[in-house]
């Protein structure tokens, strides 16, 4: 393990606020929009997930079965792999000092992380109706501006990733269960009792999600 230090990589976040927003497909705009830029495709991690999660050898190699947690450190991996490395964030950063007058928010992150968000790419799309929210493809990493894939997302509603993943699932369960959401008052056949135990369900594995991200930032050990 590397100690932690002056010498120690960063990642980063990187915002723009101050967007407009069109979606004419949809007749809809967004004034004064926040756009959240990330990294996808990554076929290797930018450094170690022993560097940047701590907790990372417990979780996926411990001796103890009882003591790994698999998913949980996929998770904690999708969301160090969205983040940008310095040369990505300045690549971002001058692409958009030249083509934009957004206002421009780069945040540097220690490794090994002490908090964790839900990864953008878990919060299920933007259905065909139209949400507050949504997703941008900036460059392909083959066709656009960078050579690495990035994309935005923003959302009108809810300042967390975490809050809109809880919302969109919950909606999500709802619908496949025959109760109707979007404006149509129908049940559809619906088991209510069985809905009501489902949903039950998916709030106790939220709120034992968030703990957990919360927890991690409360008791991640010092790397040595």
């Amino acid at each position: 393990m590397r100690s932690g230090g002056a010498d120690m990589p960063r990642l980063f976040e990187v915002r723009t606020h101050g967007e407009m927003l069109t979606r004419p497909d949809r007749l809809v705009g967004f004034a004064d929009a926040t756009i959240h830029w990330f990294r996808e495709g990554r076929t290797e991690p930018a450094f170690p997930y022993t560097w940047t999660v701590p907790g990372w050898e417990d979780m996926v190699f411990a001796l103890d079965p009882h003591e790994r947690n698999p998913g949980y450190a996929r998770r904690l991996a999708a969301y160090v792999d969205q983040l940008l490395t310095e040369e990505e964030a300045q690549a971002l950063k001058e692409y958009f000092l030249r083509t934009s007058a957004a206002e421009l928010e780069i945040r540097g992150i220690d490794v090994p992380l002490t908090d964790f968000e839900i990864p953008y790419r878990l919060i299920p799309p933007e259905p065909a109706e139209g949400e507050n929210y949504g997703f941008i493809t900036l460059s392909d990493g083959t066709n656009g501006p960078l050579p690495f894939r990035v994309t935005g997302y923003f959302d009108m509603d809810y300042p967390s990733a975490f809050e809109r993943y809880q919302a969109a699932a919950v909606k999500s369960l709802m619908e496949s269960s025959g109760l109707c959401v979007n404006g149509h008052d129908c049940v559809s056949g619906a088991d209510l009792d069985e809905l009501c135990e489902k949903l039950n369900s998916l709030r106790l594995a939220l709120i034992s999600l968030q703990q957990s991200l919360k927890g991690l930032t409360r008791k991640a050990p010092d790397v040595k």
